[in-house]
């Protein structure tokens, strides 16, 4: 099941039509362009590409991506965690 993680509060479901959810839903969510990191348990972290010049540090996601990400760098803004499959 699709995850809201966002910059405060906390996670929510994401409920969607049918098996997948679509790449507009997805940009919807984030804010703009999206960005995906794959996790090694293969999900997938979905995040605004754009998102840090106007969006504040994502302190949960960017623990996800740690190992995929460069260090010293990080998840702004809001970010969706899909499983395998969900994104169309």
């Amino acid at each position: 099941m699709a995850q809201l993680i966002p910059v405060y509060g906390d996670i929510e479901k994401i409920h969607y039509e049918g098996n997948e959810i679509a790449l507009e839903r997805l940009q919807e969510l984030v804010g703009g362009y999206i960005q995906i990191v794959y996790l090694d348990n293969g999900q997938m972290l979905v995040m605004n590409e754009d998102a840090k010049p106007i969006n504040p540090k994502n302190e949960w996601a960017t623990r996800l991506a740690s190992k995929f990400i460069f260090a010293g760098d990080y998840v702004a803004g809001p970010a969706v965690l899909l499983e395998q499959g969900e994104i169309s």
